[in-house]
């Protein structure tokens, strides 16, 4: 999966590149970041090659925007992608890196810290994908299953995204709960924690 293959798939419509960083903040953040500069590297890259082309369109507040739109080439490269099958890549998880190496330390408080916060923001994204499905369900009548396919596809990576979250979730709690149990044994043993 790459950033330049999301972008062909966003530029069905006219887009300036901000518009993008906010669909890569938004609704992809839970699988996918890109950072505004690579956005924009990877869009002159594919002007370059005939698969994205650019105009201008005026701007409510300073100079004009500069909209991106998907050509045929684009879409043929998209087409290609799909039907590709699914690129499951070697994931990279850096804090389970971090969770690896927390011995360390050799504190189960600030093991326990450190899980407190991964609990909080398991959490925060548990809310957040849930407040937007919660609104999907609130503005399309026929949700889930009789939207157009696209609204289709999206709402099925959403899901996804909401069962790693719930799952992460789990995990850190259990995680939290069982470094606590542990500090408790190991202080009331007299042991330091």
């Amino acid at each position: 999966m790459s950033v330049e293959n999301i972008l062909l798939g966003l530029l069905g419509e006219a887009r300036s590149g901000y518009d993008l960083k906010k669909d890569f903040d938004g609704v992809f953040s839970h699988f996918w970041a890109a950072e505004q500069s690579q956005i924009y590297r990877t869009l002159k890259s594919l002007e370059e090659r005939g698969m994205v082309e650019s105009s201008e369109a005026p701007s409510d507040k300073g100079p004009p925007r500069k909209l991106y739109r998907r050509t045929e080439p684009g879409r043929r490269q998209l087409l290609a992608w799909l039907a590709g099958g699914p690129e499951i890549p070697t994931l990279r998880f850096p804090y389970l890196a971090q969770l690896f190496f927390m011995g360390e330390a050799g504190s189960l408080e600030q093991t326990e810290r450190w899980l407190a916060e991964m609990v909080e923001e398991c959490e925060a994204r548990l809310v957040a994908l849930s407040e937007i499905e919660a609104q999907w369900a609130e503005d399309d009548p026929t949700f889930p299953d009789l939207q157009g396919d696209e609204d289709f596809h999206a709402h099925l990576v959403l899901r996804h995204g909401l069962a790693r979250a719930r799952a992460a979730h789990e995990w850190a709690v259990e995680s939290l709960e069982r470094t606590r149990r542990r500090r408790q044994r190991t202080t009331a043993d007299g042991r330091s924690s």
